[in-house]
C-alpha cells in the first residue's frame, strides 16, 4: 500500500501543479493590462485564491475517485481470493478420490 500512497501523492502532485497553472493562465487572459498598482495587487491576490480553490476542487475529487477506485479492487480481489480459496479444496478433494480409486 505504500507504493500506492506514493503514486497518488505523485499524481495529486502532478494535477495540482497542472490545474494551477492551467487557471493562472486563464485568469492572465481576463485580466486588464491597464491596471493601477493596488489593482494589480487585488487581481493577483484574487487569482491566487481563485487557483486555489480549483486546486482544493480538483485535488478532492481526484481523492474520492481514486479511494472509490481502491475499494472496487479491494473487492474484487478479495472476491477472487474466496474463489480460489473454494475452488481448490474441491481440487483437493478429487485429486484424492482418484488416488483412493486408484
Amino acid at each position: 500500500m505504500k507504493k500506492l500512497d506514493m503514486v497518488k501523492g505523485a499524481v495529486e502532485l502532478v494535477i495540482a501543479v497542472g490545474a494551477g497553472i492551467l487557471t493562472g493562465n486563464a485568469i492572465n487572459l481576463v485580466k486588464p493590462s491597464n491596471l493601477g498598482i493596488v489593482k494589480k495587487i487585488a487581481v493577483g491576490v484574487g487569482g491566487w485564491a481563485i487557483s486555489d480553490m480549483v486546486v482544493t476542487k480538483v485535488t478532492d475529487h481526484f481523492d474520492s475517485e481514486w479511494d472509490k477506485v481502491g475499494q472496487q479492487l479491494r473487492l474484487l480481489l478479495e472476491r477472487n481470493k474466496r474463489r480460489k480459496k473454494s475452488q481448490n479444496p474441491l481440487k483437493k478433494r478429487k485429486i484424492r478420490n482418484k488416488q483412493r480409486e486408484t
